[in-house]
């Protein structure tokens, strides 16, 4: 799957993004990462192909999270589904 990536000051963590291209939630995501200096890399599921959306539902549901976007993971295990400035500082220690 091809995931873009942002560069960032901060890069402690491993920050991935599933979006959607339209989705102005996900730019606010996307906006707020930046805005702090976090590195990240995002992928806009509806710009996959057929095989690689499977290949997102499948991940999703092995991990029981709903089909929603945005979602950020941060470090493979912390899971956080739409626009959750709180959550994302907590999770990335900018609070």
């Amino acid at each position: 799957m091809g995931f873009t990536r942002v560069g960032g000051a901060r890069s402690d963590h491993k920050v991935r993004l599933y979006a959607i291209s339209t989705c102005g939630w996900c730019r606010r995501v996307k906006e707020w990462l930046g805005e702090r200096g976090v590195e990240y890399e995002y992928v806009d599921v509806d710009l996959c192909s057929r095989d690689e959306k499977r290949e997102v539902t499948a991940f999703l549901k092995e991990r029981g999270l709903p089909l929603t976007f945005p979602l950020v993971v941060v470090d493979g295990s912390t899971f956080i589904s739409g626009y959750r400035p709180e959550e994302l500082s907590r999770a990335l220690g900018l609070d």
